[in-house]
Parts: structure tokens; C-alpha cells; sequence
């Protein structure tokens, strides 16, 4: 009985080695820039909003498992975009290509100490005005809506291959936060490709910074760091009419508007402690159980649906909520009559709905 138990990890090991001289073997005879090209056209090809770029696909030891290395995800929305923060915006990016009419003419560059002419926007260095600190809610140049990640790295789990019921692990890490997780993928034979695939992932510390969410008549910038899990799963031919569940919750959240009545309330610029939501989704419906959003300013509260579009500016929304402004704030608008009225009696909150569309939403204060 032990030497058979010993045989068999003999077996183990073996077929372990095998295949990953296999996958070291592959890597060097195909490049790792011409490995990620193709798999990332795969990947895009079964994708309807986004596209994924992949620098180099790479042998990962140990476990064995291949990395991929650096991840951009953009997003084909113009609902989506991030912003540049100023201090970057001499750093070149591989998408943020100069426009034409942007390069200084030659002998016009300015000198140190030279005033920029009139209507000249100042460039990265000059001092901002007092009281902008360049904070990331500051407006910038817009690149495309992307997500950068440092790298995904994914290994199978072997002993499941020749299971329907086939495992990989993977982990992502994007500056100081991470994503872990397991995918399940559902199929009869290692050569055929899988009907259905299980995501079951958990965000650690995750920062998303200047993501811009444009609608109609409004601009929203926001940054934040992102805690939760996710379980998802769908057929992998419709991959956007699965199922599954999010308890998600941020920090550290930044938002901004340029809207004037935003503006002229002192809405303009807010900042919650946390923001806490649980999600399900459910083929084309997407149901917001809880949204909890707490801050030195205001307190909301919402819940409601989001019937899933063709695309992401088409998503209906019936959502309802309160918000309660913090007395502090209240007393400061009390020079601003129509503000101070919809404010007073305000104890308790101040109902409200959404309804419209994501790319023309319709906000109405509902009565106390």
C-alpha cells in the first residue's frame, strides 16, 4: 500500500514537470509580445464594451502558471473616461497620445520666469492658485476610460483538467491593492473549449483615481479605493447575461461636479469616509440592494434596479433614496433661500428618486 501511494505521487510530480516544461518550452518558441496579442484578440473578440491590451504573456514558477504582464482594460464607453492628474501629465502614457495643436511652436517655449501668454492654460510645475491644491478631483486633459494592472498571474490547478469541472487561481495586482480569486470553468474535455465560467473574486485595497462618469448636462470625477467580493457566473458565448452577487465597499471617496446647482449648494466637492453597496445581478437586471454612503457633508441612502441595456449609456434606472445633509452644512446655505427651504425639516432625510437613463438621468426630490 505505501509503495503504490508512492508510485502514485511519483506520477504526480511527473505529470506536473511535464507540463510545465511544456509551458516553458511554448513561451520560448513563441514570443511572449506575440502570445499575449493572441490571446488578448480571443478575449476581445467576446467582448462588447471593452477591449483588453496585454503586454507579455510569461512562465511563472512556482506554482506553475503563466503571468501576464502589463493589463489595460479600456472601456469603449464615452460615458467612462479617467482623467490624467496634473502631475502626471508629462508622464508619457501608451494611450494618452499628444493631440495635434498641443506642441509648443518652435521658439515659443517659455522661458523661466516668462508669464504664459493670456489664455494659456499653466503647465505641469506652475504654482496652482491659492486654495486649488492639486487634488485628483482637479480637471485635466481626458484620456481613453482605461484601467491599468501591473499584472495577472494564473495558475491551474492540474489535478482538475481532466475534470468537467476545471480550476485556475489567479491573482491581480494594480499599485498597492490586489485581486484573488478562483475561476471555474465548466467543459467536457481539456480540447473543448468551456460553456460556462465561475468567478469568485475578493478586491484587497484596489485605487481607482480620476474615473470620470459623463452624462448629459453633468460631469461626476471620482477616486476611491475599493474592498469587497464578487461571485459571478454566466455561459461563456453570453458572458454579459450571467449572475451573481457584490458586497463592495469604498474609501477614501472623492467626488466632484462642475454642475452650477451642485456648485451653488456646496455639493460641488464631497468626500465620503465609506461607501458601502451589495449588488445582484441577474441576466439583464441589476438590483442595488443597499448603497450606504456616509461623509463629513451628507449621509444617502439608495436602492432600487438598473434594467441592463444594449449598452451602458441605455441602462434604465428605478432607484430611490434619502439624503440627509449634516446640520453644519445646512446652517452654511442659509443665505440661499430656495437651498435653506428644500433643507429645513430636514431631520430625517430628504427623499428623493432617479429615474431615466445612465447617459439622462432624472433626479426628483420627492416630498417629506
Amino acid at each position: 500500500m505505501k509503495g503504490d501511494l508512492m508510485n502514485a505521487k511519483k506520477v504526480i510530480l511527473y505529470v506536473i514537470y511535464t507540463i510545465a516544461a511544456s509551458v516553458f518550452f511554448l513561451v520560448m518558441l513563441f514570443p511572449g509580445e506575440k502570445v499575449a496579442e493572441s490571446l488578448a484578440t480571443r478575449i476581445n473578440n467576446s467582448l462588447k464594451h471593452g477591449k483588453i491590451t496585454i503586454g507579455k504573456l510569461n512562465p511563472s514558477f512556482p506554482p506553475v502558471g503563466v503571468k501576464l504582464s502589463p493589463v489595460q482594460i479600456n472601456f469603449n464607453n464615452s460615458m467612462i473616461k479617467n482623467e490624467l492628474p496634473a502631475e502626471n501629465e508629462n508622464k508619457p502614457k501608451p494611450w494618452n497620445k499628444p493631440e495635434t495643436g498641443n506642441k509648443p511652436e518652435a521658439g515659443n517655449k517659455p522661458e523661466a520666469g516668462n508669464k504664459p501668454e493670456a489664455g494659456n492654460k499653466p503647465e505641469a510645475g506652475n504654482k496652482p492658485e491659492a486654495g486649488n491644491k492639486p487634488e485628483t478631483w482637479n480637471k485635466t486633459e481626458t484620456a481613453e476610460g482605461t484601467i491599468d494592472i501591473d499584472f495577472i498571474s494564473i495558475y491551474p490547478r492540474f489535478l482538475t483538467l481532466h475534470r468537467v469541472d476545471k480550476y485556475l487561481d489567479f491573482k491581480a495586482r494594480k499599485g498597492n491593492g490586489a485581486a484573488t480569486g478562483r475561476i471555474k470553468l465548466k467543459s467536457p474535455s481539456i480540447r473543448e473549449l468551456p460553456s460556462d465560467i465561475y468567478i469568485d473574486m475578493n478586491l484587497a485595497k484596489v485605487e481607482l483615481e480620476n474615473i470620470r462618469y459623463s452624462a448629459e448636462g453633468f460631469d461626476f470625477y471620482c477616486s476611491f479605493i475599493m474592498d469587497g467580493d464578487i461571485d459571478y457566473s454566466a455561459p461563456v458565448k453570453t458572458i454579459d447575461r450571467g449572475s451573481g452577487e457584490a458586497s463592495v465597499k469604498l474609501s477614501s471617496c472623492k467626488i466632484s461636479s462642475d454642475d452650477p446647482l451642485l456648485k451653488q449648494m456646496g455639493f460641488s466637492r464631497l468626500k465620503f469616509d465609506s461607501i458601502d453597496i451589495e449588488l445582484k445581478k441577474e441576466e439583464l437586471a441589476l438590483t442595488v440592494d443597499r448603497l450606504d454612503a456616509s461623509g463629513p457633508n451628507m449621509k444617502i441612502n439608495l436602492k432600487g434596479k438598473i434594467s441592463l441595456g444594449s449598452a451602458p449609456e441605455n441602462c434604465y434606472l428605478a432607484l430611490t433614496g434619502e439624503l440627509k445633509p449634516n446640520a453644519s452644512h445646512v446652517s452654511s446655505l442659509a443665505g440661499i433661500a430656495a437651498v435653506s427651504m428644500l433643507f429645513s425639516g430636514s431631520s430625517k432625510g430628504i427623499p428623493f428618486k432617479v429615474t431615466g437613463t445612465l447617459k439622462k438621468p432624472v433626479i426628483k426630490m420627492l416630498d417629506i
